[in-house]
């Protein structure tokens, strides 16, 4: 019996490191990006830099039209329930057919300020899998703070969200 709690024991120590190491590394840094044009829903184009309104930085949530459809709608959820009143977050979207941009955006009812970018506009993009993530953009256009949300994990975004907010609050 005693060898049974010590294994169990053992295994559990074991998934709490790598559970740890794991979320750990999703979180980098990245050094600087070029600043990109962006395209509100009116269709008025604005460079990224511009976004920033004399704040040291703000929140972009990045995703595609390749993106898992269900994780964006989860992760928007997340984004809009600690930063519904806030203008420190941005949403940054690339789509290949403009018409579903205004769809996806209708039916998930996207109040955050959400601007359109082409595909692979950062050096990071093709990194991440297609897969939609987060990160912190400083006015030199410096890249901080990326994380790739996981289906497995949903309690890592929201610390991280949380996380953030408290950053922000800071500035």
């Amino acid at each position: 019996m005693k060898k049974l709690w010590i294994s169990v024991l053992a295994v559990c120590i074991i998934a709490g490191i790598l559970f740890f190491v794991k979320n750990k590394k999703q979180i980098q840094e990245v050094a600087n990006t070029k600043d990109i044009t962006c395209m509100d829903e009116n269709r008025e184009k604005y460079l990224l830099s511009s976004l920033l309104k004399n704040k040291k930085f703000i929140l972009i949530y990045r995703y595609s039209d390749i993106s898992c459809n269900a994780c964006v709608e989860v992760e928007l959820k997340h984004l809009h329930s600690i930063y519904k009143d806030r203008d420190d977050a941005i949403i940054l979207c690339s789509y290949h057919i403009e018409r579903d941009y205004y769809v996806f955006k209708r039916l998930n009812q996207i109040k955050l300020p959400t601007y359109k970018i082409d595909h692979n506009v950062f050096d990071f993009d093709m990194k991440q899998n297609n897969d939609a993530y987060y990160f912190l953009l400083h006015p030199d256009m410096t890249v901080t703070d990326i994380f790739v949300p996981e289906k497995m994990t949903p309690d890592a975004s929201i610390k991280y969200l949380l996380d953030i907010s408290n950053k922000l609050n800071r500035q």
